[in-house]
């Protein structure tokens, strides 16, 4: 089960390095994952990955063998809260993943002035643990309010007019683009942060990879109530349709299954 495939995520870690020490230390990595990750995969029955970016990219390297893809699910809540008109902008992860925290820093230091001096009465929330891992945590950011770790989503959503993900590094999809969806809540997102997931740009979802863009569609939603519904709802029906939890699991059934009646068609015994 390759979440990440890990090798690449190493690769733009080097790219995306602050120093040469940093990038060194990622390339020296990427042998060694590389060839554990094509071994596992010629040694396994199946190979699962969570996008079908993913798959193809395993496919121009030729790692193909029994390789498919099964995507990231998340509960579909039955009810969610409407959309607030309060002008409050969500970023939840766990920061000690470096990639989360990144885009947490990306977001406070870079993307929120641009929104906070067109809207001074709006909100950021950094919700998730290890708070700390980011560097402006310590600076209070005016603005900006830290949660930690959250435990009721309901409430944290119902609080959100929309969720900004401008990750520019990692790999695998991002779950909590799903669950934002499902909670019927509007994305801005880099290219990156989307990488992988199915929602449609500009129908679905809002993708712009530079600060300035990402600003621009953020300061649109929070002052377009209209436009937030419709694209928060055309997300969850597409998070519905792509990655409800049972449809998923279903879909991990039906692939293990007739894994099964291959091998044992093979071997002439009936399933």
């Amino acid at each position: 089960d390759l979440d990440d495939v890990e090798h690449r995520v190493k690769l733009r870690s080097a790219w995306m390095a602050g120093s040469n020490f940093s990038m060194l230390s990622n390339l020296m990595q990427v042998p060694a994952l590389y060839w554990a990750e094509r071994s596992a995969a010629k040694r396994s029955r199946r190979t699962f990955l969570c996008s079908e970016d993913d798959r193809h990219y395993l496919d121009r390297l030729g790692i193909t063998h029994g390789v498919t893809t099964i995507p990231n699910a998340v509960a579909m809540p039955s009810i969610y809260p409407a959309l607030p008109q309060t002008a409050t902008t969500l970023f939840l992860g766990g920061y000690h993943y470096e990639p989360n925290a990144q885009a947490a820093q990306r977001l406070i230091t870079r993307i929120w002035p641009l929104i906070f001096r067109q809207i001074p009465e709006a909100r950021l929330i950094i919700a998730g643990a290890s708070p700390e891992c980011i560097p402006s945590f310590h600076s209070s950011p005016e603005g900006v309010e830290f949660t930690g770790f959250v435990d009721e989503l309901g409430a944290l959503y119902g609080g959100t007019k929309l969720v900004c993900s401008p990750i520019d590094t990692g790999g695998g999809t991002r779950v909590k683009l799903i669950e934002a969806a499902a909670w019927g809540r509007p994305i801005v997102s880099t290219s990156m942060g989307a990488e992988g997931l199915s929602f449609e740009n500009e129908t679905e979802i809002l993708i712009h990879d530079d600060d300035e863009g990402v600003a621009t569609e953020c300061i649109r939603l929070l002052r377009d109530h209209q436009l937030s519904v419709e694209l928060g709802q055309a997300a969850r029906r597409r998070a519905a349709s792509t990655y409800e939890l049972g449809a998923v699991r279903q879909l991990i059934k039906d692939n293990l299954l007739n894994g099964l009646r291959q091998r044992n068609s093979s071997r002439g015994v009936s399933c």
